[in-house]
């Protein structure tokens, strides 16, 4: 029995399968307030630099990202339309289990 206990230490300390994160569920909001139908998720997975681009229809708002094994943080841009916020997400956080609530800001007009 001794044995099993030891060799899953050396499992989880050595490189052995990690836990699996919580997906990281976050609620969108235009500027206005208003629940938006659908969204274009753009990213940057840390360590790793492994990248997050894809659009997905929303139910109510709420979209999801599930993590990749190795992955400890996301740097995130969520747009719609004209809008768009950026976000950092860690597998880390406090609540890792609630929703993120983000509200989209108008995108400044670039000056030329």
């Amino acid at each position: 029995m001794w044995v099993v206990n030891v060799w899953g230490w050396f499992r989880g300390r050595f490189g052995g399968r990690r836990m699996p994160h919580f997906p990281a569920m976050f609620r969108v909001r235009d500027s206005s307030g208003t629940l938006v139908p659908r969204v274009e998720l753009v990213g940057t997975f840390e360590p790793g630099r492994r990248a997050l681009r894809k659009r997905q229809l929303t139910a109510s708002g709420l979209c999801m990202v599930h993590w990749p094994e190795t992955a400890e943080r996301l740097l995130l841009e969520i747009r719609w339309g004209e809008e768009i916020r950026r976000v950092e997400v860690s597998t880390k956080r406090a609540e890792p289990d609630r929703v993120i609530e983000v509200q989209l800001e108008r995108a400044l007009a670039s000056a030329s």
